[in-house]
């Protein structure tokens, strides 16, 4: 089955109160998916208050610090993130990463 495509932030906030954490990507990435060419737009919350649990200089900070910047697509954004994602866990989760951003109000969805 086909899963649905969001490109933008309202579209995103229609969907959101479906997931109670941060975590529940994967159950996201079971019925949705982000467009690829969508672009993130910071909100201004530090990667800190976003990511309250993850180390400074950890794979899941490294990404929010160097691929989810003011601008990026989403394509960009996975791409890099599997690559961060590959060395640090071999495994790579597409969307996982701008899931949580959106979910926490560390950056926002736009088309």
């Amino acid at each position: 089955m086909a899963r649905t495509v969001i490109s933008t932030q309202r579209a995103w906030e229609q969907v959101r109160e479906r997931f109670t954490r941060s975590s529940d990507y994967r159950a996201f990435s079971q019925d949705f998916e982000f467009d690829p060419a969508s672009t993130l737009r910071l909100t201004g919350r530090p990667i800190g208050k976003a990511l309250p649990r993850a180390k400074p200089g950890g794979p899941r900070w490294n990404i929010f610090e160097k691929a989810i910047v003011h601008g990026a697509t989403v394509e960009r954004v996975n791409e890099l993130a599997a690559r961060i994602s590959r060395q640090a866990h071999g495994r790579v989760e597409p969307d996982a990463d701008i899931f949580i951003a959106l979910f926490t109000g560390y950056a926002q969805l736009d088309r």
